[in-house]
C-alpha cells in the first residue's frame, strides 16, 4: 500500500525516487520543486482552515 502511495506521488512529480545498486538495495525519495511548492500551499489552506473554525 506504500509502495503504491509512492509510486503516485512520483507520477505526480511530488517525490523523485533515487535508487542505489547496493547491498542491501537502498531507495531515497527526494521532495521534487513542484512537491515543495504543493506543500506550501496545502500548509496555507491548513491555515485558513485552523482561522476559519473549521480544523
Amino acid at each position: 500500500m506504500l509502495n503504491e502511495c509512492l509510486k503516485r506521488l512520483i507520477d505526480y512529480t511530488i517525490f523523485n525516487k533515487v535508487s542505489y545498486a547496493e547491498i542491501p538495495p537502498r531507495i531515497e525519495y527526494f521532495l521534487t520543486d513542484f512537491g515543495q511548492e504543493f506543500l506550501e500551499r496545502l500548509y496555507s489552506i491548513k491555515e485558513i482552515q485552523i482561522k476559519s473554525g473549521k480544523n
